[in-house]
Order: C-alpha cells, then sequence, then structure tokens
C-alpha cells in the first residue's frame, strides 16, 4: 500500500473517531466532510504535479529521438563519404540516446503507475465525499428532528410548578364557557328588560285609551242627562201653558 492510502486509512481512523466522540454530530459530519475534500484537493494537486512531470519526460524522449536521427543521418552521411571515424563516434552518441530514451520511458511508465494510483484515489474520494454528503444531510436531518422532538417534549411536559399544555387548555376553555355563559345570561336580562318596558308602554297605551273611551262614555251621558232636563222642563212648561189657557 502506498503513502497515498496510508494517509487516507488514518484520516478515515480520525474522521470516524471523531464523529464516534462528537457531542454535536452535525457540526462533525460537517468537520469530516470537509476533511475528506481537503483531501482530494490535495489528491488532485498530486495529479497535476505528477503530470507535469510526465510531460518533461516526454518531451525529453522527443527531443533524444530527433537527435537519435540526426545522428543517425550523420553516420550514414560520414560512411558514404569515407569517414567511418564520423560515423563511429555518430552512431556511439546515438546509441548513449537510445539508452537515455530507455531510461526516460521507463520513469514515465513508472509514473503512469502513480498516476493511475491518484486517479483511482481521486474517485474514491469522490465516491467517499458523495457518500458522505447523502449521510451528513440524512444524519443533519434526523438530529434536527430529535432536538425538535425533545423541545416539544420539554415545553408539553413542562418543568417544577410549570403548569402541564392540557392542564392550560382546560382552564382556557373554562374561562370561555363561563363568559360565554355571562354574555348568554346578560343577552337574556337585556330581553327580559326589554320586554317588561314593552308591556309597560302596553299597559300605558291601554290605559289611555280606556281614559279615552271613558271620558267619551261621560260626555255621552251628560247630553243625554241634559236631554232629558230639557225634556222635562218643557212638559212642564206645556203643562203650565195649557193651564193658562183654560
Amino acid at each position: 500500500m502506498g503513502i497515498l492510502g496510508k494517509i487516507s486509512r488514518i484520516v478515515r481512523a480520525k474522521l470516524n473517531t471523531i464523529i464516534t466522540e462528537a457531542e454535536d454530530p452535525v457540526e462533525q459530519l460537517d468537520y469530516a466532510y470537509e476533511q475528506l475534500r481537503d483531501q482530494k484537493q490535495e489528491v488532485k494537486s498530486s495529479i497535476a504535479n505528477v503530470q507535469t512531470q510526465k510531460k518533461k519526460l516526454e518531451i525529453k524522449v522527443k527531443r533524444l529521438e530527433d537527435d537519435i536521427e540526426s545522428h543517425n543521418e550523420d553516420a550514414r552521411l560520414a560512411t558514404k563519404k569515407g569517414r567511418e571515424d564520423l560515423a563511429r563516434r555518430a552512431l556511439e552518441k546515438k546509441k548513449s540516446k537510445m539508452t537515455q530514451v530507455e531510461e526516460l520511458n521507463q520513469q514515465i511508465q513508472s509514473i503512469e503507475g502513480s498516476l493511475e494510483n491518484l486517479k483511482e484515489k481521486k474517485s474514491k474520494l469522490d465516491s467517499e465525499i458523495s457518500e458522505l454528503k447523502t449521510k451528513k444531510e440524512v444524519q443533519k436531518a434526523r438530529y434536527q428532528a430529535a432536538e425538535t422532538k425533545k423541545n416539544v417534549a420539554e415545553m408539553t411536559t413542562g418543568m417544577g410548578d410549570t403548569v402541564s399544555v392540557d392542564g392550560a387548555i382546560e382552564e382556557i376553555e373554562e374561562e370561555i364557557e363561563q363568559k360565554q355563559a355571562r354574555a348568554e345570561a346578560m343577552e337574556e336580562l337585556e330581553e327580559e328588560e326589554s320586554n317588561t318596558v314593552d308591556e309597560e308602554l302596553d299597559d300605558v297605551v291601554m290605559d289611555a285609551q280606556v281614559d279615552e273611551e271613558l271620558e267619551s262614555l261621560r260626555q255621552e251621558v251628560d247630553v243625554e242627562e241634559d236631554t232629558d232636563t230639557e225634556t222635562e222642563q218643557d212638559k212642564e212648561l206645556e203643562a203650565e201653558l195649557e193651564e193658562l189657557a183654560e
């Protein structure tokens, strides 16, 4: 196992310990998430560095291969001109650079292996970060739900002399019923008073009508009496006149 693998194990072990011993799991999950993100960033930086080194080696190989081709042409040209000494020197340079190319290619292969490991590590970190993010959100929701449930339980249960919710509701209902009963009683009282006033008004009107009718009767009686009196007087006067006429 490489250095990155050991680092990953150490970080994961520390994170598990932190999460287990945490007083606030939400904060600790956020901390673990940030730690994994930081580790991913370090791996990405390592990938960039390794890719840069590989690119530099590939450039060197390309230059060496160009030199090898040039030395090969020089050796051919020197041979044509009968300068085997120059041809030998060109071939020696060619051989030396071919050896360098071989060594550089071996380094490139080694770097490619490390690069693949780093990319694999990054892929695993991506999966772990995604998984932890999901768990973090789930655990955060569960923690908040538990906190809410606890707070509600504390409010409904109460502490010491605190009145329970049920008791408070009963008191409120009793008070409302008492006020409603008082309001209904006041309405009935007002209605009774209104009826009494109406009755008294009816009595007054009736008395007035009776008095008016009685007065009318009195006037009729007086007229009749006056009429009777006048009739008697007329009779007496007629009698007297008859006596005088005799």
